[in-house]
């Protein structure tokens, strides 16, 4: 049995054909062997090669561009950006050894995945096979080359609707969570009234929280508000048994380059005409998106934890919203891990930020287990002392929303409702 033959015996007969062939820019002898191997022995789609300046054969015909590994991280990255510009819809990989840092530059370049320059057959076999289904399927989404896009129209929302950005500027305070069970608790009322938006494009885990399966993305959203298709919004969403409607984040990080900051303000409007509420789950930090969404949104929720480090981060925020001349929104503060030992009291930390805490939630396993289980609290045990903290956020935003009273105990009587 030849090389060839022993390696297609340990993996599919062939990859996915007529999608196009693989490009390769900069690579070595060994490297290209080996590509040429994992395209099934010269049975599936060609290699070729492509100079690193000038013109590009076959370019029409090319779905998977592989750049490396005989440049500098810099250089590969440059080339991907151009590559990814002068050819859209093509897979972009890099051929290279894991760089500390070189993953965040690449993403925002364009490329789709990494492959280390020793890697096996059977691992490059994989990396094309992924880049082919996802240049087939990019292709099929993008919009005709002779069909003009039009632009993100521009809306109004109207005056009775809530836009709700959740923002911290550290990861891991409880954002997600706190969209999640907001909108949750929102629909206990409103059911099929609410939008959760997952705004943390390239690492958002909203669907994962909601155990859901999300069919589109934001990225198809907007494609479809750029090929005029506004209002279709809603076939882009996810339902919810508890009538909350997702617009999930794009499964591929590389993805959230193809959302422009128009584009996420037109959803985001758009979903407003449709919903009563739409709550915007962001990144950790004020990237841009999370910017524009902020801008038109009616309210802020900041979430933030009792530790010094959270407290002067999101103080370093509302400094850079306020000098961004962002003032008209209404502004809220949610506090996290009210009781971690060792942190600031919660007066101290509304002093510290100005604002005065809708509620504090305190450390508890059973919310980090329901995390866990992707099934928001609110939804899964709406009497729960968990569940009733978050219907107090909610009740800000609607004077319909009641927290549910846990069943007391013989004799005691509990005041559950937070007072106006």
């Amino acid at each position: 049995m030849t090389d060839i033959q022993l390696d297609q015996a340990t993996r599919p007969t062939t990859l996915l054909r007529g999608v196009g062939d693989v490009a390769v820019i900069a690579g070595t002898p060994d490297f290209e062997m080996r590509v040429r191997r994992a395209l099934s022995g010269g049975q599936g789609p060609r290699m070729v090669r492509w100079p690193l300046t000038g013109p590009r054969p076959d370019a029409h015909n090319v779905a998977v561009v592989l750049i490396g590994p005989e440049l500098t991280a810099e250089a590969m990255v440059a080339t991907a950006k151009d590559v990814d510009h002068a050819h859209p819809g093509t897979y972009v990989a890099l051929v290279a050894e894991s760089i500390p840092g070189l993953l965040e530059k690449a993403l925002r370049a364009g490329v789709r995945d990494v492959v280390a320059p020793s890697a096996e057959i059977s691992v490059i076999y994989e990396l094309l096979s992924r880049g082919l289904e996802s240049a087939q399927a990019r292709r099929v989404a993008a919009p005709a080359a002779d069909v003009p896009t039009a632009p993100p129209p521009v809306l109004e929302a109207p005056t009775d609707r809530r836009i709700i950005t959740v923002m911290a500027p550290k990861g891991g305070v409880g954002k997600t969570l706190t969209s999640v069970n907001l909108a949750c608790a929102l629909a206990s009322v409103h059911r099929n009234e609410v939008a959760l938006v997952d705004m943390d494009l390239q690492f958002g885990d909203v669907a994962s929280s909601m155990h859901i399966a999300a069919e589109h993305s934001a990225v198809d959203a907007a494609r479809g508000i750029s090929r005029g298709e506004s209002g279709l919004i809603k076939v882009f969403l996810t339902n919810h048994d508890s009538g909350v409607f997702v617009l999930a984040a794009p499964d591929d990080p590389a993805a959230a380059e193809d959302i422009s900051y128009d584009a996420s303000v037109a959803i985001i409007q758009q979903l407003s005409m449709a919903f009563p509420f739409v709550i915007i789950d962001t990144a950790a930090g004020l990237d841009a998106h999370a910017l524009s969404v902020a801008e038109i949104s009616t309210d802020l929720v900041f979430i933030a934890s009792v530790d010094v480090a959270s407290v002067r981060s999101l103080r370093r925020t509302l400094d850079a919203l306020d000098k961004l001349g962002m003032r008209s929104q209404r502004r809220h503060l949610v506090i996290n891990r009210a009781d971690t030992t060792g942190g600031a009291r919660v007066e101290d930390v509304e002093t510290a930020l100005g604002l005065q805490a809708i509620t504090s939630i305190p450390v508890n396993n059973t919310i980090l287990t329901q995390v866990n289980q992707g099934s928001p609290i609110v939804y899964s045990d709406p009497k729960s002392p968990m569940s009733r903290k978050f219907m107090q956020v909610a009740e800000v935003f609607s004077e319909e929303v009641a927290p549910l009273a846990a069943t007391p105990k013989p004799g005691i009587a509990l005041p559950w409702k937070r007072s106006k």
